[in-house]
């Protein structure tokens, strides 16, 4: 067993969409690079995979590519073989595997690589390995995805996790059992008054959270043999080392100063010598405390003369759920020029590529760079996603995967992540709309609303409308209106 990690607790199952190989790819031609060749056959490796979720998902949303997931946690890895295995899917391995023995595996060259969150809580030696298997299986033009506990944000946890992990050094037991005297412990000192856990509404609210978590994301949070938290620069040093160069960070309006930057303070940002300090310095302002970076193999970049012309873009959004208002850390922007609504109009429930966009009829008054300035703001507020380029068939009727995936996880969830290959990637809905996709496969719209109130008696669930009426009929039907019915196969 490595002894870097623990073994004895999983993960919670969770999906995380920002590993969708599309939202990398664009990253990258936001920056100019070459492109993935992901419109064929590509691979993709997760490194510490957990249980498997997002992978399965992205397996399931992209068939033509073949996907490996690697994790040392036994439990971890018979879960996911279960979820595949379940899902139908032929073209996702896991392995049981520690990171040092990695490179003696007969393993592809891969497209891309994913680290999410691994980074941060393992020892040194093993970050070394990590560094190494990239360097050694990533293609020339491949992307690195790195998420971490990063700083400044994590140091007002540092003291947080210290105090439980030394409360619990040499107790004996599982990890659950010390999780449980640990949070019992920080709850005490909590409700002592202690003055550092009441310093700030930040840190108070960050205990209270952890009070109230899944013991099981605290364990793997907070109590790790090793724990370390990064600055960007040092990250960032670790991937320039093995040949990687930075290309951006997710969630995307992060890459842009004007969305999440103070006004007062934007001026300055210009005015940086590099992207690195850009980074460095906006992690100071923004306090921030988890950082999802994406890297790209170097290669020389192109020339061409627009780099997003052969991105696709899409949206599973209707026309009258599109907003051009949200808000990025602390500011509220409106995206308020003529060419917003016409973007909607173009691109609401539909997939185009760039190059097809510049060309619409609708848009002759516009010139390029006014369409993709526009462009990269919608998929700054959420509103557009990059997707696979090329038509997509559309299923009929859920996959094996989303059936299973509602079938385990519908009446304890909060929400369901759902695989769609209109997007290459998946869908998270809340459990009430979740329970309305399901009904309309089941029973389809004019019988849905019977289905789920069976399902629900059969649960032991009273369901009602969202707005907290009985009429579960017009709920189930207004719902429907909204959601991507048609890219989910229904």
């Amino acid at each position: 067993m490595n002894p870097g990690y623990f073994a004895d607790t999983e993960y919670i199952d969770y999906f995380y969409d920002g590993l969708s190989p599309w939202a990398m790819d664009y990253l990258a031609a936001l920056q100019g690079f070459p492109r993935s060749d992901l419109a064929g056959e590509f691979h993709y490796c997760e490194l510490g995979c957990g249980t498997g979720l997002s992978l399965c998902i992205h397996a399931a949303a992209n068939p033509e590519g073949r996907f490996y997931g690697v994790d040392l946690n036994r439990e971890h890895i018979q879960r996911a073989l279960q979820t595949a295995q379940a899902g139908q899917l032929a073209n996702v391995t896991f392995l049981e595997e520690d990171f040092t023995r990695l490179l003696e595996r007969d393993l592809p060259r891969f497209d891309v690589i994913a680290l999410h969150g691994v980074y941060s809580w393992v020892s040194p030696a093993i970050r070394r390995e990590l560094q190494g298997f990239i360097a050694h299986r990533l293609q020339p033009g491949g992307k690195v995805y790195v998420s971490y506990n990063a700083l400044p944000g994590w140091a007002q946890q540092s003291p947080i996790r210290q105090i439980m992990a030394t409360h619990v050094d040499g107790m004996p037991g599982s990890t659950l059992d010390k999780v449980a005297k640990g949070v019992a412990h920080l709850k005490l000192l909590l409700e002592a008054g202690a003055p550092s856990l009441h310093s700030s509404p930040q840190v108070k609210a960050l205990v209270e959270h952890i009070l109230v978590s899944d013991p099981r994301y605290v364990a793997h949070e907070y109590f790790t043999p090793f724990w370390e938290p990064y600055y960007f620069q040092q990250v960032c040093t670790d991937m320039t080392r093995v040949g990687l160069t930075y290309l951006g960070c997710l969630p995307m309006p992060l890459n842009y100063g004007g969305f999440c930057l103070p006004k007062e303070l934007q001026g300055f940002f210009q005015g940086l010598p590099t992207r690195e300090a850009f980074e460095t310095h906006k992690d100071l302002v923004l306090n921030t405390v988890f950082r999802r970076d994406v890297y790209c193999l170097r290669q020389p970049p192109p020339e061409p003369e627009q780099p997003l012309a052969n991105v696709t873009l899409a949206s599973v959004r209707a026309r009258e759920d599109f907003t051009f208002h949200f808000e990025v850390k602390a500011n509220a922007i409106d995206l308020d020029g003529v060419i917003f609504p016409l973007l909607a109009d173009l691109l609401a429930g539909n997939r185009m590529a760039v190059a097809d966009v510049l060309r619409h009829e609708t848009l002759a008054a516009y010139p390029p760079e006014e369409i993709i300035q526009g462009l990269e703001c919608l998929v700054a507020a959420g509103q557009l996603q990059p997707v696979p380029p090329g038509p997509v068939p559309r299923a009929s009727g859920l996959s094996a995967l989303n059936r299973h995936l509602l079938e385990r996880d519908l009446a304890t969830a909060r929400s369901v992540s759902l695989a769609c290959p209109w997007i290459g990637t998946g869908l998270t809905l809340p459990q009430a709309d979740a329970l309305i996709v399901y009904g309309i496969q089941e029973a389809g719209l004019d019988g849905a609303t019977g289905w789920i109130e069976a399902w629900g008696r059969g649960h032991q669930l009273e369901l009602k409308g969202a707005d907290g009426s009985g009429d579960l009929e017009r709920q189930v039907r207004e719902r429907a209106r909204h959601l991507p019915l048609a890219q989910l196969g229904l």
